[in-house]
C-alpha cells in the first residue's frame, strides 16, 4: 500500500513509490505486446502463414515466456509447418506452464499420436 501522500515519507519515498509505479506499467505494457503478438500469431495460422504465424509466437514468448497460450499458438503452427517434433517441444511447455488446462494435454496427446504414426 502507498501512503496518501508518497512525499510525506520524503524523496527516497517518492522514488520508492515512483520505480514501483514505473515497474508495474512497464509489466503490463509487455504483457499487452504479448496478448498483441499472441493475436497476429493466431490470424496468420488461421490465414494459412504458419511461419509467419510462429515468428508472431516466438516474439510473444520472448516477452512473456510463462504465456502458455503463445506455446501453443507456437505449437500449432509448427505442426503446419510438419515439425512434429518441435511442436511436441511448445505442447509439452505450454502444458508445463498450465497443467490443468485440458486442451493442452488434448494438443499434446493428438501431437504424439501424429508421431506414432508417421513411424
Amino acid at each position: 500500500m502507498y501512503p496518501e501522500d508518497p512525499a510525506a515519507g520524503g524523496p527516497e519515498q517518492l522514488v520508492r513509490v515512483a520505480a514501483t509505479l514505473l515497474a508495474e506499467q512497464q509489466a503490463r505494457i509487455t504483457a499487452l505486446k504479448a496478448g498483441i503478438r499472441i493475436r497476429d500469431g493466431i490470424l496468420r495460422l488461421k490465414a494459412g502463414d504458419a511461419k509467419g504465424g510462429a515468428e508472431r509466437f516466438r516474439e510473444a514468448i520472448r516477452l512473456a515466456p510463462g504465456h502458455p497460450e503463445a506455446h501453443r499458438g507456437l505449437s500449432a503452427c509448427l505442426r503446419s509447418l510438419g515439425r512434429t517434433a518441435e511442436a511436441i517441444g511448445a505442447a509439452k511447455m505450454a502444458l508445463a506452464l498450465a497443467p490443468d488446462e485440458a486442451d493442452h494435454a488434448a494438443w499434446l496427446a493428438s501431437l504424439e499420436a501424429d508421431r506414432a504414426a508417421a513411424e
